[in-house]
C-alpha cells in the first residue's frame, strides 16, 4: 500500500511488550489561517482512518484564529520604556500625568535618561537625584524611577535592582515655616481678620470671606474650590452639627479643569465653625439670587459648586491666589513691613494653633486630613512665645521638697 499525502497506508509500531501493533494512517495537507497544515487521521482501518482524518480536518477549520504572540519590548533608552510604562500601567489620571511630566522634564533631560536600563549603575541614581535642587522634585524622581525599576525587574527588562542603597530623599519642611515665622503669620492673621470686621469686607464679599473662613477650618485650597452644596451639611444646626463633607477637588487633569476624588479616596468629615457656618449661610442667600440672574452660567458639571464667582463661574486657583494677595496686602496698608503667605499656609497656622493649644495630634490629623508624621516634618512650628510658656514652669517641675538628710 502506498504511503503519503492523500493516501491510506499500514503503520507499524512496536509494543512495549515486544508485539507489533498495526494501525492505518490517512493524511492531508490543508490551509488553515493562512497557514499549511498537514493533517492525519488513524484507525484500525482504512474506514476509520479516513473518517478520523475528516473529523480532524473540521477541528482545524472551526478552530478560533491564534492571534500572533506579540512579546515586550526589552530594548529601548530609559526615557522610551518609562514612557511606554506610564501610558500603559493602571493607574488614575492625574498620576500618570505626574509620572509624564517627572519624565519628560527631569529623566529626559539627564544623562540616565538616554541609558539603556541593564547599563543604569547606583552612581547614575545618585547623581540624577543629587542634581535637582528641590527636595520635592527628588522625592518624585526617586518615586517614579523606583516604580518603574520593580515593573522591569518582574517583566526581565532588568536584572539587577540599581536602586539598592539609594535613599529616599527626605521630605523638606516647608519654606520658611518654622517657630519664629508661624508666630510672625499668626499675629498678622490675628489683625487681617480684625480689619475685615471692622471694615464690613465680610459683608461686601460674602463668597471670599467664606473662601477665607473655609481655609482657617483646614480646607485645602482645591477642596474649597471643589466644594460642592450637597456636601455642606446642616450649617444653621437644627438637625445636627454644620459639617462639609470632602469628597471632590477641583483640579486639572488633562489640561481642563475638573471635579476629581480627593487623593486619599475616603472622604472626611469637617466640623465648621459658627463663623464658618454663619459665613457660608450668608454667602447661600447671595448665591441662590445670583442663580435667577441672566448672567448666571456655570460651567457644565459644575453647577453646584459652592465657591464661585458672580456669574457661576468656577473659582480657580490663578483667582484664588490673586483674591488672598490683594487681600493680604490690603488688611496690611498700615503696616511699614508686609508680611505674605500663601493661602495654603493657613493650615499650617490652624494645625499649630491646634497643637500648641493641646489638642490631640490624632484629633487634628483627622480634621486635616494627614497624618501625625506629615504634621510633624511639614506642617506644625511651636511659636517661641508657647514654648517659653511651657519652658516657664520647668523651675516648678525641678523643684524637691525640702529634706532634713544629714551630710556628713
Amino acid at each position: 500500500m502506498s504511503r503519503g499525502l492523500g493516501t491510506v497506508y499500514v503503520k507499524t509500531r512496536k509494543r512495549a511488550d515486544g508485539g507489533i501493533r498495526q494501525f492505518y494512517v490517512s493524511q492531508k495537507r490543508i490551509t488553515v489561517n493562512g497557514e499549511k497544515k498537514r493533517i492525519e487521521g488513524q484507525g484500525q482501518s482504512a474506514e476509520q482512518a479516513i473518517e478520523a482524518l475528516n473529523r480532524a480536518i473540521a477541528r482545524a477549520l472551526n478552530a478560533a484564529p491564534i492571534p500572533p504572540r506579540t512579546i515586550p519590548a526589552r530594548t529601548g533608552t530609559l526615557t522610551a520604556l518609562m514612557t511606554e510604562w506610564s501610558s500603559e500601567r493602571d493607574c488614575r489620571d492625574r498620576t500618570r500625568e505626574h509620572t509624564d511630566s517627572v519624565i519628560k522634564n527631569h529623566i529626559s533631560t539627564h544623562p540616565i535618561g538616554g541609558m539603556m536600563p541593564r547599563r543604569i549603575r547606583k552612581a547614575d541614581i545618585d547623581d540624577l537625584i543629587n542634581s535637582r535642587d528641590s527636595g520635592w522634585t527628588k522625592i518624585a524622581v526617586y518615586k517614579a524611577l523606583r516604580s518603574f525599576i520593580t515593573y522591569a525587574l518582574t517583566k526581565k527588562i532588568m536584572i539587577t535592582d540599581p536602586m539598592t542603597g539609594v535613599s529616599k530623599p527626605k521630605t523638606p519642611r516647608a519654606r520658611h515655616a518654622n517657630g519664629p515665622a508661624m508666630e510672625a503669620r499668626t499675629t498678622r492673621l490675628r489683625g487681617m481678620l480684625a480689619w475685615i470686621h471692622r471694615t464690613d469686607w465680610d459683608k461686601e464679599n460674602p463668597m471670599y470671606w467664606a473662601r477665607l473662613l473655609l481655609s482657617l477650618n483646614g480646607l485645602r485650597p482645591a477642596e474649597a474650590r471643589g466644594l460642592t452644596w450637597e456636601n455642606v451639611i446642616d450649617l444653621n444646626g437644627k438637625k445636627g452639627i454644620p459639617r462639609v463633607i470632602i469628597r471632590t477637588e477641583l483640579e486639572y487633569a488633562g489640561g481642563t479643569l475638573k471635579l476629581i476624588p480627593v487623593k486619599t479616596d475616603v472622604p472626611r468629615t469637617v466640623v465648621l465653625t459658627p463663623e464658618a457656618a454663619a459665613a457660608l449661610s450668608a454667602w447661600k442667600k447671595t448665591y441662590n439670587g445670583l442663580q435667577r440672574r441672566a448672567t448666571w452660567k456655570p460651567r457644565e458639571g459644575m453647577e453646584n459648586l459652592v465657591l464661585t464667582a458672580d456669574d457661576g463661574k468656577p473659582l480657580t486657583q490663578q483667582k484664588d491666589s490673586r483674591r488672598w494677595n490683594d487681600l493680604i496686602t490690603e488688611a496690611q496698608s498700615t503696616y511699614k513691613e508686609k508680611i505674605y503667605w500663601t493661602l495654603e499656609y493657613n493650615r499650617h497656622i490652624v494645625i499649630t494653633l491646634l497643637r500648641d493649644h493641646q489638642v490631640d495630634a490624632g484629633m487634628v490629623s483627622a480634621i486635616m486630613g494627614n497624618t501625625i508624621t506629615v504634621q510633624n516634618q511639614s506642617y506644625y512650628h511651636s511659636a517661641p512665645s508657647t514654648q517659653q510658656a511651657v519652658m516657664s514652669h520647668i523651675g516648678e517641675y525641678l523643684k524637691t521638697k525640702a529634706h532634713t538628710a544629714n551630710h556628713s
